[in-house]
This record gives C-alpha cells, structure tokens and sequence, in this order.
C-alpha cells in the first residue's frame, strides 16, 4: 500500500535557553484550580394552575358530544361544544369521559 503525503509539523523547542523569564515555570503554576460548580437553571414560569373540577353542564356537553360524534372524536367535541369545553384540551374531556365510565355517571 502506498504512503499517506504527511503534512508539514513544526517541532516546538522546550528548552530553558530561550525562557525570557516573563513566563511561570511548571513548577509554579497552580496544580488544582477551584472552579464554581455550575448552577442549575431554574425554569421562570407562571405559577401552576390548579385543577378545575367538571361542571355538570360540561359532563352533559360530553355525553351529548359522544351521542353525536362517537368515542375518540374529542377535537370534534370540543370544537363543537365550544362555549362550554373552550377552556379544556382534548385529553382532559377524553379523561373526563373515561372516569365518567368507571364511576358508572353514564
């Protein structure tokens, strides 16, 4: 196989005869250096929300929602019954619906 070209390098001297003296010896320089662990980053946010219970209204707009749409179409429920489910997510009414199930409210 042939020889990869190399690259010029330069050798660098470390002799004492051209030290000017302005520079600290290895002896001199500081073995361990004191560092300031870092600080974790604390995340600037409003505080949270609390949790906000179902109204009774909300739970009919649910069942009337899935009576009309069907199980799973939670956008279209929400979209739907918008004055009513405008201030909650998808997935708070699919919870909503499913402990409603569990808890035999249907």
């Amino acid at each position: 196989m042939g020889e990869l070209p190399m690259k010029n390098k330069q050798s660098l001297s470390f002799s004492s005869d051209d030290d000017t003296g302005d520079r600290p010896s290895l002896s001199e320089i500081p073995i361990k250096v004191d560092v300031k662990p870092k600080r974790k980053r604390i995340k600037v946010s409003s505080p949270p929300k609390g949790r906000k219970m179902f109204t009774q209204d909300e739970k009919h707009a649910i069942i009337a929602g899935v009576e009309k749409f069907g199980r799973g179409r939670w956008k279209e429920i929400k979209d739907y019954y918008n004055e009513l489910l405008g201030d909650r997510t998808s997935t708070q009414i699919k919870d909503c619906y499913r402990t409603m199930l569990n808890k035999n409210e249907l």
